[in-house]
């Protein structure tokens, strides 16, 4: 078999791997959705000759019995490459903590935040039946506090005592976003960069058996654990 005919084999492959990936249709370019990933755009310009030597190889006419173009052994392990990277694509269930430091409403706010400062945790998880019904942060207790300055209010023992200041809503610079366990890393990385450029940061996204905050807890994934990935 020629390197021609190697190629052809892995480039099939190679389509097959990145319409199964991207859910294109089969007028899809391939390349195009390739050099809009943050990981292939840096290869666009090989992944442009790719295409252009299967395009020759596939459709111009061949001298006396060869085809036009035969692919170095560089190019195939190229394209090896390529495949291997998009069929062994993260998911985020495989970078997310699982083992997720977390209470329940009448749990201890100073005993979890004595957890907090040991082990170097920002935030945690407050769940009712293993699904996520707010979050505790340092900024919790800040607002709680500022808000009840002119107050007598006794300092929250359990974080009932201040269910008002662990909600989703008016967290001031904090997101928090719910996904599901099947969905890829550099999906998530997009919707992390998406709140970027809305002046909003996400602080954590939570991994959940349904995509959404109706869902058990699976993981969570800050944004150290998507630059470590």
């Amino acid at each position: 078999m020629t390197n021609a005919e190697r190629f052809i084999e892995k480039y099939k492959r190679l389509e097959k791997s990145v319409r199964n990936a991207y859910r294109l249709r089969e007028r899809d370019s391939i390349s195009f959705y390739l050099s809009k990933d943050n990981r292939f755009k840096k290869y666009a310009a090989e992944i442009k000759i790719c295409q252009n030597i299967r395009n020759v190889i596939q459709h111009e006419p061949r001298f006396g019995g060869d085809y036009p173009v035969e692919p170095s052994d560089e190019l195939l392990s190229f394209v090896d490459e390529l495949i291997d990277t998009i069929e062994n694509r993260l998911k985020v269930i495989q970078i997310a903590t699982r083992n997720v430091c977390y209470s329940g409403m009448e749990g201890g706010v100073r005993e979890t935040m004595s957890k907090m400062r040991a082990k170097g945790f920002n935030h945690v998880p407050i769940l009712d039946d293993g699904r996520v019904v707010g979050v505790f942060s340092r900024s919790s207790l800040f607002n709680m506090i500022v808000d009840k300055a002119d107050e007598s209010a006794a300092e929250p023992e359990k974080f009932s005592d201040m269910r008002d200041y662990l909600g989703f809503e008016n967290r001031g610079a904090e997101e928090f976003i719910f996904v599901p366990k099947d969905m890829y890393v550099e999906e998530l990385e997009e919707l992390f960069e998406a709140e970027i450029k809305k002046a909003r940061r996400v602080s954590a996204a939570f991994v959940t058996d349904t995509g959404d905050k109706t869902g058990r807890l699976l993981g969570m994934i800050t944004p150290w654990d998507l630059f470590k990935a």
